[in-house]
């Protein structure tokens, strides 16, 4: 065993050893908050379910929903059918539409795909069963519709303060994009629109960048992560055949999906 590993190992034996202890569940949210959303979730793969019982109520909504992203959606799955139904609804509110969508796709049954789906406040819902529709070789099946948008005629000072009240529940602010009518007209860095402070009066149209490079919900996974490898590109908007801006897709959530459409295609040969 490589030092890697035997310190992730250690992480979880002392995950576990907190949630074994005798403490109060307010004095092992403390001790657990101290830990990465990583080793939390390899730690509650390790657990037995009562464990799991005990895990989950130091935890508030939305970092359990932390949590699960960072676990196979396959695993996700089983945990969510160990939760209260309130808990369930609760915690699918503040997962990501990226990972969400994984996880509906995971689900066999449609019975509990309706039920979960009933769950999801109603502008989610209807996002999530376009994306599901999708098959997971595009990239409309991982597209995250949750992204900083501005408006071209914004000052730098307003699309600032856009960008700091976006930030408390949008998970990629390095990239924002500028939306005229529904069309995407231009991107602008973090990094540029910072840099333009010193400008609070001017306008958004005047510093955006207007060479997009975009792909679109059908677009297969590889060539997105091809365009994403050659222009070292971290993000990518998907639009419309007009345009119309629809979401996101990051590089991290492509490189994981081409491991897993590889794993799975290793599997099926083996078997």
């Amino acid at each position: 065993m490589n030092d890697t590993m035997m310190k992730e190992t250690s992480l979880i034996q002392s995950i576990i050893a907190i949630i074994n202890s005798t403490e109060t569940v307010e004095e092992k949210r403390t001790q657990l908050d101290e830990y990465h959303d990583y080793d939390l979730a390899r730690s509650l793969e390790e657990m037995t379910p009562l464990e799991r019982q005990v895990f989950y109520p130091c935890f508030d909504d939305q970092m359990l929903a932390d949590i699960f992203e960072q676990l196979d959606p396959e695993d996700t799955k089983q945990y969510f059918f160990e939760l209260p139904s309130p808990r369930i609804q609760a915690v699918l509110s503040r997962m990501e539409v990226d990972d969400l969508v994984d996880v509906f796709q995971s689900l066999s049954d449609e019975t509990i795909s309706a039920q979960w789906l009933g769950l999801l406040p109603s502008d989610k819902r209807v996002v999530i069963k376009t994306l599901i529709d999708y098959h997971d070789t595009v990239v409309g099946s991982i597209m995250n519709t949750n992204y900083v948008q501005l408006g071209p005629e914004m000052t730098v000072k307003l699309a600032i303060k856009t960008l700091v009240k976006a930030a408390e529940t949008v998970e990629f602010i390095n990239v924002l994009y500028v939306v005229n009518e529904r069309k995407l007209v231009g991107t602008l860095s973090l990094k540029e629109i910072m840099s333009a402070g010193n400008q609070p009066d001017q306008l958004i149209q005047d510093i955006m960048s207007i060479n997009l490079i975009t792909v679109q919900p059908l677009t297969p996974n590889e060539e997105a992560i091809r365009l994403m490898q050659d222009y070292d590109f971290s993000l990518l908007p998907v639009v419309s055949d007009d345009y119309d801006m629809l979401g996101i897709i990051s590089f991290d959530d492509m490189f994981e999906t081409i491991n897993y459409e590889s794993d799975m295609d290793y599997s099926r040969l083996a078997g």
